[in-house]
């Protein structure tokens, strides 16, 4: 679990795939309790009217609204528009299926999909599928400001101010805020858990007309992926799961446990300026390198190790070729001419800046602003958030005993000084409405066994939260090295062929360690 306070760490390269969660659990007070697993309610068929949609670097994308029901077990209590992408195989006469991706957040922008960065086996034979999660982004946004009055207090105030906190006061704020966001939104307030983007997900599938699909989520976006897997078991072909939450956590734990800065969460922590600068190049050129790698000389000139080559035109001009690569990362169509700028500034003699004009000019174009702008996410709003973690984990029933464990947590793990931003979010939780019990720890019999991807030193999600779903499912474990959050997307040979072999081969997923990269 991990706030929305670092925000986006890492997404399609710089922007960010950060966890957001935080919850609590509450030592001494009286705690909700998931319920026994029970059949997922019936969804009715979508219509999906598919429309055109290209930006950079995906010319063929479509998209469509679905209208799904706001609660899947009441279909008459009204409907949201679920926004959906999809990139057509571009192999179709050996096309596998649809391979639906979630980047996690929980709210990050979904309908934009990192498929670049994947091998580009994963393009060929998938129609790549995206969406934004209920609630967020152009799936009917909820936003309901930030609460004020005590809550807004103690999230100003420090640990001192935490530990003599009124109760009464914070409570009635809670409830305040509450009010405030079911007078806007109404039902939907209570449907914003995970398990209601499972219902969603079913939903997808259905529209798209496939009879399973294939999952790569990655951080928050693996809770869905269990949960599917749990009530849908017969629907799913292959599951890749990366940067792993572990929704039987205790709130409270995983929400301090996992709160880290800005370098921690994107695997800089600790590097000096030269690793710093490599690990920059090395997520910036992750998709390009996977292609170099698979295409060979005949396309890539950089080919057949591609690593090399980039490392010695980067000691030369590391922020001009950073810059290219920044421009190029998710236009595929573009990488074999970068790559032959690459060759030609690596075989230039020194001071030669005339071999260097290809590669500026791939930086002068810049990051494409169409991506840029699809990439936007005003979703991640504080009534989400609550949304759907105060859906998806136990809480103390009673604000004071959620105060209390903050506290008590806070203490043991030596996190005092962000307890109070975490208490002034989830004491809302007692108050605020939910529809269905927390997700706890979860099973899924009878469905195919999901492959759980984690770097060993993962602070966002730990190593430890892997093992335990793993465990649980029961799944398969991929552990490798470093401390990067989500790494399925960061070009790393091993991880590309582990996940290759489960997602295009359809192999049984297998235990398994890779180096980091």
């Amino acid at each position: 679990m991990h706030s929305r306070r670092t925000g986006l760490v890492r997404y399609v390269l710089v922007l960010a795939l950060v966890l957001g969660l935080a919850a609590c659990g509450g030592g001494g007070s009286e705690k909700d309790t998931p319920a026994a697993s029970s059949p997922p309610p019936a969804v009715p068929v979508p219509k999906a009217d598919w429309k055109g949609c290209p930006v950079t670097g995906q010319p063929n994308r479509e998209c469509a609204l679905l209208k799904v029901p706001i609660d899947a077990a009441k279909p008459g209590s009204g409907t949201l528009e679920l926004a959906v992408s999809r990139l057509p195989a571009t192999d179709k006469r050996r096309r596998i299926g649809a391979l639906v991706m979630d980047p996690g957040g929980p709210g990050l922008p979904g309908l934009y999909t990192t498929a670049s960065l994947m091998p580009p086996q994963i393009r060929a034979l998938f129609d790549v599928v995206g969406f934004d999660r209920r609630g967020s982004g152009k799936s009917r946004p909820v936003d309901c400001g930030e609460p004020g009055g005590a809550l807004e207090k103690l999230s100003e105030g420090d640990f001192a101010d935490l530990e003599k906190a009124d109760a009464g006061a914070v409570e009635k704020s809670a409830k305040e805020y509450v009010a405030k966001c079911r007078a806007k939104y109404g039902e939907l307030t209570a449907h914003l858990g995970t398990a209601d983007t499972v219902a969603d997900l079913e939903s997808i599938r259905l529209a798209l007309g496939e009879e399973k699909l294939s999952l790569l989520m990655v951080s928050y976006g693996t809770a869905t992926a269990q949960d599917y897997l749990r009530t849908h078991p017969t629907r799913v072909r292959a599951a890749v799961l990366d940067g792993t939450v572990d929704p039987s956590e205790p709130g409270l734990e995983a929400a301090l446990g996992g709160d880290a800065t800005l370098e921690e969460a994107s695997g800089t922590a600790g590097e000096t300026e030269e690793q710093k600068r490599a690990s920059e190049l090395r997520a910036q050129t992750a998709g390009f390198r996977s292609w170099c790698a698979a295409s060979g000389p005949a396309e890539c000139a950089i080919a057949p190790e591609p690593e090399e080559e980039l490392a010695t035109v980067s000691a030369a001009d590391h922020d001009t070729l950073l810059k290219a690569a920044n421009a190029v990362m998710v236009v595929p169509s573009d990488w074999p001419g970068f790559s032959r700028a690459v060759a030609k500034a690596e075989d230039a003699a020194p001071g030669d800046r005339a071999a260097y004009a290809d590669l500026r000019t791939y930086a002068d174009k810049g990051f494409p602003k169409d991506v840029a702008a699809a990439l936007k996410n005003p979703g991640q709003s504080t009534a989400f958030d609550l949304g759907v973690k105060c859906a998806d984990f136990v809480w103390p029933k009673t604000t004071e005993g959620l105060l209390k464990e903050t506290v008590a947590t806070a203490k043991r793990l030596d996190k005092e000084e962000s307890a109070p931003y975490y208490a002034s979010l989830y004491a809302n939780c007692p108050s605020w409405p939910r529809s269905s019990a927390p997700l706890g720890e979860i099973t899924a019999k009878g469905a195919p066994r999901a492959l759980v991807v984690n770097a060993e030193k993962d602070v966002r999600t730990t190593l430890t939260e892997a093992e335990a779903v793993a465990k649980a499912l029961p799944a398969s474990l991929l552990k490798v090295g470093g401390q990067v959050h989500g790494v399925v997307q960061s070009g790393n040979p091993c991880v590309d062929t582990a996940v290759l072999k489960v997602l295009v081969d359809g192999e049984t997923a297998k235990d398994g360690t890779c180096p980091a990269f």
